[in-house]
Formats: structure tokens, C-alpha cells, sequence
């Protein structure tokens, strides 16, 4: 059986650190470092927003992206770029890597993976996560077997019931 994973990275731009996005920068388009350090280097970024009067607001951000922000999605994105290497390159997952399927738009993450691979999976997903500073979002992550659509959960193979000490069943 073929789990579909639905990840959840909570306040996935909130969490980044510019020290984390510069690594990841240097590691998947390093032509960028200097640029970003050189926007990023006083610490703060300002935002500016309008009020209904007309008068604008400056409002610094410190040390993370804003949703929004011109660098924000495409850094993001090399942010996931560098947590799907890691996920591939894992050792615990050495067995299973070629035929685990990954599709990624930005902060979300579909995975399709062996139901059996699932648990060690999740693990390798969360300490490379945890390394970048996005935490997963356990409560909202989801895991779907179109195999076991309609099948009594007493029927599901041990490999899948082992995946509900993990996540969430999305029915």
C-alpha cells in the first residue's frame, strides 16, 4: 500500500531565520548570498502599510520573512529545496528514497510513500524540519491510503496502523 502524506509546517515564513535562509542560500543559489545579506544586514526589514486616512506606518520585522515580502517566496522555496535534499539523503530512508514522490508549492508538502516506510519517514521529516526551525504541525498533518478507502480499520494491514501513531487519518 501508497500513503499520501499532507504536511503542515506551522507559521512556516514566521519561523525562518535569516541565518537559516542565508545557509540555504549559499547552498542552492549562492550568487544570492551577497545580495540578501547586504538587504538583511541591519537586522530588520521594514513593512509599510496604509491606513484608510492615507498616512503610511513603518513596522520593522526582525530575523524572519513576511508572507508577502518580495524575497520571502522564492528564499522560502530554497528553504523546502534544501529540506527535500536532506530528506532524500537520509540513511533511514536509503531503502525506500527512490520510490518515495514529493511534490512541493512553497510551504506546502504532499509526500507518497510506502505505508510501511511512513513512521521512519516522519522522523527524518521532523528532526531536518526541526534543524531549519520549521516545526511540523503534527495536528494539521494527514495521511490518506486510497487502498483502505471503505476497509474496516480492524482490517488495515499493521504497516498502516502503525501510520495512526503518527497522524491523522483523513478519511
Amino acid at each position: 500500500q501508497r500513503a499520501v502524506l499532507s504536511l503542515d509546517i506551522r507559521n512556516a515564513y514566521g519561523e525562518v531565520s535569516w541565518i537559516v535562509a542565508l545557509r540555504a542560500v549559499l547552498k542552492r543559489a549562492p550568487m544570492l548570498a551577497g545580495p540578501l545579506a547586504t538587504l538583511w544586514h541591519t537586522g530588520s526589514t521594514a513593512v509599510h502599510t496604509a491606513a484608510q486616512d492615507g498616512t503610511w506606518t513603518e513596522w520593522p520585522i526582525q530575523g524572519s520573512f513576511i508572507q508577502g515580502n518580495l524575497e520571502a517566496q522564492a528564499i522560502f522555496c530554497l528553504i523546502m529545496a534544501v529540506a527535500l535534499d536532506a530528506v532524500c539523503a537520509d540513511p533511514a530512508l536509503a531503502e525506500w528514497a527512490p520510490i518515495i514522490r514529493h511534490w512541493q508549492y512553497v510551504d506546502d508538502w504532499i509526500i507518497q510513500a510506502p505505508t510501511e516506510c511512513v513512521p521512519a519517514l516522519m522522523q527524518v521529516l521532523e528532526k531536518v524540519l526541526a534543524d531549519l526551525g520549521l516545526p511540523l504541525q503534527l495536528a494539521k498533518c494527514r495521511w490518506h491510503v486510497p487502498g483502505l478507502r471503505g476497509v474496516a480499520e480492524a482490517e488495515w494491514p499493521p504497516t498502516a496502523v502503525r501510520i495512526l501513531d503518527v497522524l491523522t487519518v483523513s478519511k
